[in-house]
């Protein structure tokens, strides 16, 4: 997936889509969601397995960062790769989460430039996108 994506589906409609059970997030839609920034993720509590929509911050930190603000965060690990490389191992089998989008953009180089082309499901209803 390249860098951004959209959110416009309420955070309601998608919390009884994956019967979360805590208090919605109030997030306002977004049509360019980049990494840094918040997004909700639908993750399972570490000790009740209920299903939980939280807000969290878009870029992986590994875990032997030693100080997360300043730590190189990447935005995409390959499906090929991502069980066995040591940046997310761990992660991949212990704190996966799935992040409900609307739309994602990928870009097409032409002599003018780029040109963003959005990817979304024909029925309307919103994907979800794997998540570390």
């Amino acid at each position: 997936m390249c860098g951004r994506f959209a959110t416009y589906t309420p955070p309601e409609a998608i919390a009884r889509l994956v019967k979360a059970v805590n208090p919605v997030p109030n997030l306002a839609p977004s049509w360019n969601i980049t990494p840094s920034q918040k997004a909700i993720a639908v993750r399972r509590h570490p000790k009740t397995w209920e299903r939980h929509l939280d807000l969290l911050t878009w870029g992986f930190v590994p875990h032997w960062a030693k100080d997360p603000k300043t730590e190189r965060k990447p935005i995409n690990a390959r499906a090929e790769t991502v069980a066995t490389s040591p940046m997310f191992r761990a992660a991949f089998a212990h704190s996966r989460c799935l992040v409900p989008a609307d739309a994602y953009y990928e870009w097409q180089a032409a002599p003018d430039g780029k040109h963003p082309f959005a990817f979304a499901r024909r029925d309307g209803a919103p994907m979800m996108l794997a998540g570390l």
